[in-house]
C-alpha cells in the first residue's frame, strides 16, 4: 500500500467516526425535547374559561397584539372567532409581519393539555395598511380520561421585519404559555 493510499483510508475511517459519534450524540442529546405539549400544564393566570353553553366574548392583550374573541360552545365542538390587530410596537417599527401562527391550547380543569389546534396562520402581512386579520375555526373538542375542556389559552408565533432600512432589522415575537 502506497502511502498517500494510507492517508486516504485512515482520513476516510476518521471521518466516519466522526460522523456516527456525532450522530450518537445528537440523537440521545434529543430524546428529552417532546414537542408534544399534551400532559403539560397552562397556567391559571394564562387560561380562559369556557362556558358550559352559549358564548363568552373577550379581549386577549399582550405586548405584540390584541385579539378580540368569541367562544361558543355546542355539544361535542367549539367554535373560536376572532380579530387579531398587531400592536403599535410592532406596526410602526416593522411594517410587515413575515410570518404568524395563533393556535388555541384546549385544557382540562387543571390547566392540563388536552390538544392544541391551529387558528390561523399567515404570511407578509402589512401591519400599517391592512384592517384587522380574522379568523373563524370549528373543532371538536377532545376527551380525555373522562376530562373536558374547561378552558383555552392563545400561543402564537411570528417573525416581523422591516424592509426600509439598510440592516434589515427584524424582530421574532411569540406568546407559550405551557410548562
Amino acid at each position: 500500500m502506497r502511502m498517500e493510499d494510507a492517508k486516504i483510508t485512515l482520513v476516510g475511517k476518521g471521518t466516519k467516526i466522526f460522523i456516527t459519534i456525532w450522530a450518537v450524540l445528537l440523537v440521545f442529546g434529543c430524546q428529552t425535547i417532546s414537542f408534544d405539549p399534551r400532559g403539560r400544564t397552562v397556567a391559571e393566570a394564562q387560561r380562559i374559561t369556557i362556558p358550559e353553553s352559549g358564548e363568552r366574548v373577550g379581549v386577549y392583550n399582550t405586548e405584540d397584539l390584541t385579539l378580540a374573541y368569541r367562544m361558543v360552545r355546542s355539544p361535542g365542538q367549539l367554535n373560536i372567532s376572532g380579530e387579531i390587530h398587531f400592536s403599535d410596537r410592532l406596526a410602526e417599527n416593522f411594517p410587515i409581519v413575515r410570518y404568524f401562527h395563533l393556535d388555541a391550547i384546549l385544557v382540562d380543569a387543571r390547566g392540563k393539555v388536552l390538544e392544541m389546534t391551529g387558528l390561523t396562520s399567515t404570511a407578509y402581512f402589512r401591519t400599517q395598511y391592512a384592517t384587522p386579520s380574522d379568523f373563524a375555526v370549528t373543532f371538536k373538542t377532545p376527551v380525555a380520561a373522562g376530562e373536558n375542556v374547561q378552558a383555552v389559552a392563545f400561543s402564537y408565533t411570528g417573525k416581523a421585519f422591516d424592509i426600509n432600512t439598510s440592516d434589515g432589522s427584524f424582530m421574532d415575537f411569540w406568546e407559550y404559555p405551557i410548562y
